[in-house]
């Protein structure tokens, strides 16, 4: 943002609006410069409404609501950046940051909702608030040493708490009637997370090393508070009262820590580079029955040592082909873990789960010349213990759906990706992209509902000499997705999209964007969003035709 390298300081106003939620959104920015001090000050505001839904969907109430629910949001950001330059070998900074998010919704897709016989929603709505703050302090110190050339870490705190009040009246004859509900749902995590990196140069006599080697640590406390408060009791003669709510989740404490190493030799003037690289990885999650999760669990360890080795050889500018071959390691979530549902479908966790180990393999070429650039990869990943979400049965007195996580004992997930930008005359170009992925269930040859469809995108653009003025045309197009788990899962159909976006900057300091999205007003659905159905809903469409305007400006 600062344009000189010497003392200045620089202001910036943003404002914009998109259709697709209503929103209003600014941002204003101050940077300076002053003798060894840097800072950056962002401050955002956003007014908004519910993100849309295709715009045929039936503005009705109940679950053949197609329209979104009527909402209101806001959001506050900021944010505080200062670096000091204590001399040639010490840069120190901190970070300050707050974030809050309020969302008031009428939930009329729930108005009508009979869980069970007799027993009926109706003014249900909700409001969600969540705050977070965060700060932290990095150095970098140029140690020129044997152990290091340079050293860098970060010390972090951050403390999120989020706040949903759920808003409900039931009757339920012959036991009460207009019975006002509130439940109340507090979540508090809060992180203490340090890293550190040294970076080390070693010279030979025909080559070089770029050596990486560091740690990482991070705490977490994660609890939830919830209470039930029964505003009118439904019932004569009955007080309002409160009782704690079943939270789905125990209180837990996340720790994990890793040790890793890598080193990047250049060779042959720099055209071969091979890669290696190590690291160790400790994860440990402590359940804490409570109130409003009673039952109890051990502590969930996992660890693993992960490898990595890899090569690039630089034929000429125009091929670069590359190869590499890496495991992974990740564990289960707390939510993997013990998360409990059972309203709408029912969910359990599994505190049986074992940790997602995979083998990848990949190999491709890029290059680039005068008026080109490109890049093709292919690759293959071998998982044992895949972690995702099952259909295991169905519960009989209510017909409900049942999920837990589960561990899949050989999974695999290969596929091929290819991107590239032409240049064309007076400034055009031309941008292409697409990538499959076909991911299976080895032991029941089932597919993964987790891999997206094949997905391709042409854009056309335009920039003039001095990028003033400038215009990219985007076409996607997205392949249907009809094979799943389940075998009664819906198809989630194929679609293409137009976006068409410009920007002008009629003086140096500012800049007018502008942008029409989905031009052709395409009904569709995001396959994810159709994970676990067995019917499409127009609830679960994307916006129709939408567009967006901001105006920047420095000084």
């Amino acid at each position: 943002m600062l344009i000189t390298d010497g003392d200045e300081n620089r202001f910036g106003i943003k404002s914009g609006y998109s259709s697709v939620n209503s929103e209003f959104k600014n941002t204003a920015t101050w940077a300076m410069r002053q003798g060894k001090w840097e800072t950056l000050t962002m401050f955002t505001y956003a007014d908004g409404e519910e993100y849309q839904t295709h715009g045929d969907g039936a503005d009705i109430n109940g679950e053949d609501r197609g329209a979104a629910n009527p909402g209101e949001s806001k959001l506050y950001n900021g944010l505080v950046k200062a670096y000091y330059q204590a001399n040639d070998d010490h840069r120190i900074g901190m970070t300050f940051e707050y974030f809050d998010r309020s969302f008031d919704e009428k939930v009329l897709s729930e108005e009508g909702w009979e869980i069970m016989p007799g027993f009926v929603y109706s003014d249900v709505s909700v409001h969600d608030n969540t705050n977070r703050m965060r700060v932290s302090l990095d150095h970098e110190w140029a140690m020129n040493s044997v152990i290091a050339d340079e050293l860098k870490w970060t010390l972090g705190y951050q403390m999120t708490e989020s706040q949903s009040d759920n808003y409900d009246t039931t009757n339920w004859f012959p036991i009460y009637d207009d019975r006002i509900r509130n439940r109340e749902r507090i979540a508090q995590d809060d992180s203490i997370q340090f890293d550190m990196q040294f970076n080390k140069v070693i010279l030979a006599e025909n080559h070089y090393h770029e050596l990486t080697y560091g740690a990482s640590y991070l705490h977490n406390d994660f609890s939830l508070e919830n209470t039930d408060h029964f505003i009118q009791s439904g019932q004569p003669g009955v007080p309002p009262s409160s009782a704690p709510g079943s939270t789905g989740l125990p209180n837990a404490t996340i720790q994990q820590w890793g040790v890793f190493i890598q080193d990047q030799a250049f060779l042959m003037d720099e055209k071969l580079v091979l890669s290696a690289g190590l690291r160790y990885d400790s994860f440990r999650t402590d359940p804490e029955s409570n109130d409003g999760y009673v039952d109890s669990h051990e502590a969930n360890k996992n660890d693993a040592f992960t490898g990595r080795v890899g090569a690039v050889y630089h034929v000429a500018d125009a091929f670069s082909p590359y190869a590499q071959i890496s495991q992974g390691f990740k564990a289960p979530t707390v939510y993997d873990l013990y998360y409990i549902y059972d309203t709408g479908a029912i969910f359990y966790g599994n505190p049986d789960l074992e940790a997602e180990k995979s083998l990848s393999y990949e190999i491709g070429f890029r290059g680039k010349g005068s008026i080109y650039q490109y890049e093709v990869s292919g690759f293959y990943n071998e998982y044992d213990d895949f972690i995702t979400t099952q259909k295991v049965g169905t519960d009989g007195p209510t017909g409900r759906d049942i999920y837990t996580s589960v561990n899949i004992d050989e999974a695999k997930i290969y596929g091929a990706e290819a991107a590239g930008t032409i240049l064309g005359p007076v400034g055009t170009y031309t941008k292409l992209s697409v990538a499959y992925a076909y991911g299976e269930d080895v032991n029941t040859g089932r597919e993964l509902d987790s891999v997206a469809p094949l997905t391709g995108v042409i854009g056309l653009g335009y920039d003039n000499t001095d990028k003033t003025f400038g215009a990219l045309v985007n076409y996607t197009m997205v392949a249907s997705k009809d094979a799943w788990t389940e075998v009664d899962n819906v198809d989630a159909p194929s679609y293409s999209l137009l976006d068409v976006t410009a920007y002008y900057r009629p003086i140096n300091d500012l800049t007018l964007r502008a942008g029409l999205f989905n031009a052709f007003d395409e009904k569709y659905w995001l396959y994810e969003d159709l994970s676990g159905k067995d019917e499409r809903k127009d609830f679960d469409t994307q916006a129709g035709r939408n567009w967006g305007v901001s105006a920047e400006y420095f000084f």
